[in-house]
């Protein structure tokens, strides 16, 4: 069984549960088998492989259907009723709870909890398979019928169908610092903008949301750069993209299957993003929760997210103690593991034997030079600096870096804002790295696979992504 490395991040082991045990149900929505996965705990940072035989098989299947049915009704019209009740439902969890709930009713809680996860992930993992599946077969496709004009009609293939709340935040900004360049007062508005996008930096149960003095800070850095123009560039590039993929629907008109895949592709491209949206939300609000049984378990809502599903339970149900020292270790070294041929997710949890089964990695390292997928195109020489936990290395990135990630999510925006260009490990055209690179003009090469193994914090490199290559200068 040959395993391909899909993401890398810090992550927990409850993320890795709802992450597994999901997708017990992808056969049934979709009518084809979920790719076994194994997921690797190393201090804390989480590490997800995909078995590749079923990956392809996956690929296959879903574009087939896509083809079939199209987008819509294959996806988005069941997806979006359960995205929208796991917000709703979300929201309706206390935000301090103390002890006037019993610990069957947070049992309760806690439990319809995870029941509307588990749902939800389906849908979340539909729309992460198909960036790199669906983008190849549209090249294909347009290369089948000598489709002269890829390269500049392909931002508009690629482009979000609507628009992300990664770019409404920074029109909002950019708005607000064209208001303080004249002379108005902005803290209603801050307060505004906190409620609504605090939510971008939480992943895991444990993150706090951003505060007011960290999108004050972000609005006085904007004053200095023409904060009028540049709204008037993002209008005129959101027009621009808009003439492009009415241009792109006209050249293709006589081929409906090639933009059957198109229009699929730019509702991936949205749906990417806003199941990041979503799930930062909706955990933003579900951290109460979390917070609530690690006081009542005399645990840190850190540790207790490495706590198991079953142990948790039981704690609730039975006030069975869970083992603060298993969940450090767990931290340390661990893994969860999926075989959806026959149903079943596994835990490992013996240091030697998770070693044994951690899936290699057959990349070079020993390498100057190295290639990925354009996301946007220019070239920047600057320095690397590696990022792989923004709540740990968010204050060493300075104005100008170059990001190197093994992929990025909203809690990486601040980065990538500051960023001179970035380069990831993983994804392709239509995942959050690429989106969020194009709305910012960002100089972006992704899918590289060994930029986090190769370079190191302080080279010295060049990101060409006119052509898609990285070299080491020094």
């Amino acid at each position: 069984m040959s395993f391909v490395k899909v993401w890398s991040k810090r992550h927990s082991l409850r993320l890795g549960e709802n992450w597994s045990f999901g997708p017990l149900q992808f056969e049934h929505i979709f009518n084809v088998k979920f790719p076994n996965q194994f997921i690797g705990y190393k201090d804390g940072f989480g590490t997800g492989f995909l078995d590749n035989e079923m990956l392809q098989q996956c690929y296959t299947k879903v574009i087939a259907e896509i083809y079939r049915m199209g987008f819509e009704e294959y996806f988005e019209k069941r997806a979006l009723p359960v995205f929208e009740s796991f917000l709703d439902f979300s929201k309706t969890i206390p935000v301090k709870m103390q002890k006037q709930l019993s610990s069957q009713e947070i049992f309760n809680i806690w439990k319809d909890f995870i029941n509307r996860e588990d749902e939800w992930m389906n849908y979340v993992w539909m729309v992460f398979l198909l960036d790199d599946g669906l983008t190849k077969e549209i090249k294909k496709k347009l290369e089948e019928i000598q489709f002269s004009e890829i390269e500049r009609l392909l931002p508009a293939m690629v482009a979000p169908e609507k628009k992300t709340a990664a770019y409404k935040l920074k029109k909002e900004l950019l708005r607000l610092a064209a208001l303080l360049e004249a002379g108005e007062v902005i803290d209603r508005d801050l307060e505004e903008i906190t409620r609504t996008y605090g939510y971008f930096s939480i992943l895991n149960m444990d993150e706090s949301p951003l505060e007011i003095d960290y999108f004050r800070n972000e609005v006085e850095k904007l004053v200095s750069m023409n904060p009028s123009h540049a709204l008037k560039s993002m209008e005129e590039d959101e027009a621009g993209i808009e003439d492009l993929y009415r241009e792109v629907r006209e050249k293709l008109a006589l081929h409906p299957d090639i933009l059957r895949l198109v229009e699929a592709c730019k509702k991936v491209a949205y749906y990417r993003e806003y199941r990041n949206d979503l799930r930062q939300e909706t955990y933003y609000y579900a951290r109460h929760l979390y917070a609530e049984i690690a006081e009542r378990s005399v645990l840190s809502s850190g540790d207790l997210i490495f706590a198991t599903r079953k142990e948790i339970e039981e704690f609730l149900s039975d006030n069975k103690k869970i083992n603060k020292d298993f969940l450090l270790q767990r931290k340390t070294l661990s893994a969860v593991i999926s075989d959806y041929n026959i149903g079943l997710v596994s835990y490992e949890f013996d240091s030697e034997k998770v070693i044994e089964l951690w899936p290699e990695e057959d990349v070079a390292t020993d390498v100057k030079e190295f290639r990925g997928i354009t996301a946007f195109a220019g070239k920047v020489t600057g320095t690397a600096k590696v990022i792989f936990d923004v709540t740990k290395q968010a204050d060493d990135f300075e104005e100008g870096d170059i990001l190197i990630a093994t992929t990025t999510n909203l809690s990486f925006i601040p980065l990538m804002s500051k960023a001179a260009a970035i380069v990831t490990d993983e994804g392709g055209l239509l995942t959050h790295t690429a989106i969020i690179a194009r709305e910012l003009k960002k100089v972006a090469i992704v899918g590289c696979k060994v930029a986090t193994k190769i370079l190191k914090d302080g080279d010295s490199i060049e990101v060409d992504a006119n052509v898609g290559i990285v070299k080491v200068l020094s």
